[in-house]
Formats: structure tokens, sequence, C-alpha cells
């Protein structure tokens, strides 16, 4: 197990070349990490930039030879992603798995691409709603093999991912499409020209629409209240975007309240900019938080996915 710190750092384009046994990709929706890990589990490098699953669409084979270029490391390393990179808008569709899999026999199900490039397969739940997992199980096998993977994980993000984990499996889970809405509206709604409004990280506001979802307001209501708000002049043009943030956060907070009003624990694995959001609103709607080290917990993961899937020669080919 890795305890090297994962801080993730931009390129540089006269990066020397580093002796990596493997690289681990985070593929999102919009964003993508990348760590380079040399053979004891050490993080060399990191990097993040937004050629997520939207921009890379169709050329991903080309976009990752240019990332590993970028990071000194050679075409032939082992590459191990996970993610919407093996969505049906991916690299390759990845068929999900079923909950009876642990997230410590993923290693066993890694799907080979050519040569040295492996995907991750994600998770699909059929009951007691249809629901599906791309990326954040990696981030749950690292929570597990630390010794701590019961009860609540949030991991926040395009889509939000509440999952409840009970003896180091998979339970089910809920998602939340917040990251995707707060794009729409920021692209695409009438609030568009407020969210560009400049603005600061102004807590009050962001307080005042985690208390909008905590009223039990419908989201859509709430919504529309934001820009109200505006234009009555209650609000700054300024604070639409920390309110819109709140609303829709607090969307998640209130709803899961009202499947789990008893429970109020939860891990929660997140970037620093996000984790500290998601903080706030847990302090609000009364949660006990833990938060691990996101980028320690993938490496620890990505370590044992190519020590048992890679090397072992565990995987399937395709």
């Amino acid at each position: 197990m890795t305890n090297a710190r994962h801080n993730v750092i931009p390129i540089s384009p006269r990066r020397q070349t580093v002796r990596a046994a493997w690289v681990g990709v985070d593929w999102g929706v919009s964003h993508r990490r990348a760590y380079v890990y040399d053979a004891d589990g050490q993080c060399l490098r990191g990097h993040e930039d937004a050629e997520g699953m939207l921009a890379a669409r169709g050329s991903f084979a080309t976009s990752l030879d240019t990332l590993l270029v970028a990071l000194g490391v050679h075409l032939e390393t082992p590459v191990l992603m996970s993610g919407m990179v093996g969505s049906g808008q991916g690299w390759r569709e990845i068929p999900c798995l079923g909950t009876e899999v642990a997230p410590t026999a993923l290693a066993r199900h890694l799907v080979r691409l050519q040569g040295q490039r492996f995907i991750v397969p994600g998770y699909a739940q059929r009951q007691p709603h249809a629901d599906m997992l791309r990326g954040e199980e990696t981030h749950l096998l690292g929570l597990v093999l630390s010794g701590t993977g019961d009860g609540w994980v949030l991991l926040p993000g395009a889509h939000s991912k509440w999952v409840y984990l009970t003896a180091g499996r998979v339970v089910r889970w809920t998602t939340f499409v917040t990251g995707e809405l707060l794009e729409s509206q920021r692209h695409m709604a009438t609030m568009a020209s407020l969210l560009e409004a400049r603005c600061s990280d102004d807590p009050v506001a962001f307080e005042h629409g985690l208390q909008l979802a905590r009223s039990g307001m419908p989201l859509s209501q709430a919504l529309f209240s934001v820009r109200a708000s505006v234009m009555n002049g209650a609000i700054a043009a300024g604070q639409t975007m920390p309110m819109v943030s709140g609303v829709l956060i607090g969307a998640e907070f209130q709803g899961m309240a009202g499947i789990l009003p008893e429970q109020r624990s939860l891990h929660l694995i997140a970037t620093p900019a996000l984790a500290g959001l998601y903080q706030r609103a847990a302090d609000v709607f009364g949660w006990r938080v833990n938060t691990p080290d996101a980028h320690a917990l993938y490496g620890v993961a990505v370590q044992h996915l190519y020590q048992t899937g890679v090397r072992g020669k565990a995987h399937t080919h395709i």
C-alpha cells in the first residue's frame, strides 16, 4: 500500500522521461486525472486536465498517447483506466458488473484493449432503482483496502454518487446529476448570464441555497426562486452561482435524509474544492463526515489492480 502524497501537478513540455511501472487514468465526463507510479507504488507524477469523455470522444487512443508523451512515460507502459472511458460514449463500452462482485475482485474483471491498455468495469444496479457506477468503483476499492469501507460513501462530481457498503461490498447506491445540472444551468438556462457574473465563494449565498433545499422546496421551484431573488434585488447577480450550487448540493442531502432519516455519517471522497462545499452542506444537514485522501485511495486501488490483474494476468481480453 502506497503512502506517497498524490499531488496533482501540471505537465511540463520539457518533462524528462521517468521509469514508470504503470499509469492510472481516472477518465470522467468533463475532467481527466492521470497518475504515474513506480514499481514500489509511489506516485511520481500527477496531472489533471479538461480532456474528459466529452472532449476525447472519438479520439481516446490519440488523446492517451499524447498524455503519456507529455508525462514522460513510454507508450508501452501499462495503463489502467476507469470511468466514462468504458461507457457507450467512451473508448470501448465495457459491460458493468453486478453487486455480487466485490470491489476486491475487480482485478479479475479488468478488460484489456490493444497493447497494455486496461479498463476497469463499473457496476450496474437494477433494484431498488436502475443506476450505474463508472469510475467510482476504483475509489471504493481503495477505501475497502484501507479497512474503512463500510457505511455510506459520497463521491461528488458531474454525477454525484451516494454508495452504501457492507463488509466491503457495494450494496446499493443513488446518483444525483448535480454537476451536470449546474453546467446545464450555466450554458442553456435563463440564469446562464447570471451564473457567469463575477462572484466569489460567497458562504452566505451558498448556505441560503442549502436552506432552500432543506425546506423541502422542489428542485425546479428552488432554482427559479434563485433567479427571482436576483430579479427582485434580494441578492446580487454575483451571488447566483454559490446559491445555485447550494440548492443543487442541498437537494442531495435532502433526498438522502428522506431515505435514511436515522443515519448521519459518511465517507466523503472528493477533490479539495468539492470536499469543502460538501463538508459545509453536511454540517448544515447534520452529517458527520470522514474525508480520506481521494488521490491516495485511488493509488492504493490501482496498485492492487496492477499487481493482481495485470501482472497476475487475471484480466480478460477483447
